[in-house]
């Protein structure tokens, strides 16, 4: 829920679809949810469906059904959607309520922020920042304006190498 001058707006964190992925975060198979309602137009971007407000709600009650699924298959659960940033406060409750329930699972948000933002940086384990430029690449690509951190204790390190 956000709040603008006083006025309560309510935006619902949607998600279009989930797989297990292998290389979205380094060294992690991941329960990964594609996240709508994504603010940016990056040129070349791999789902331009994300943009759309579309798909099931993003909820604890939601996804608790798909994690206990996948839960002996899986390290970690990610989150790729620049949307997230829009409904943060939602977004961090629904991770908290994950972290709380699944301890032994690792939190990943892709951002297409261009900088760490401090409400998101305690909440998740895994942080990729930096909108997709598809003159440079990628996460793997040596030219990449893309960074993912991890986090250690309080501290985020750089692990955009391990791809």
């Amino acid at each position: 829920m956000s709040s603008q001058k006083g006025l309560v707006i309510t935006v619902d964190l949607k998600y279009i679809n989930y797989d297990i992925t292998f290389q979205e975060l380094p060294n992690m198979v991941a329960l990964t949810f594609w996240v709508s309602n994504c603010p940016n137009r990056c040129k070349g971007c791999h789902m331009p469906e994300l943009r759309e407000d579309i798909g099931k709600p993003l909820t604890y009650d939601s996804i608790a059904p798909v994690i206990e699924e996948y839960r002996p298959h899986i390290d970690a659960i990610c989150f790729l959607g620049h949307g997230t940033e829009a409904q943060s406060e939602d977004f961090i409750y629904m991770v908290t309520s994950v972290r709380l329930n699944y301890k032994n699972l690792l939190i990943g948000l892709y951002s297409g922020f261009d900088k760490i933002l401090d409400k998101f940086k305690d909440v998740v384990d895994f942080y990729k920042v930096g909108r997709y430029i598809k003159e440079k690449g990628g996460l793997d690509s040596p030219g990449t304006n893309q960074r993912m951190y991890r986090r250690f204790g309080g501290n985020l390190v750089d692990v955009t190498h391990e791809f």
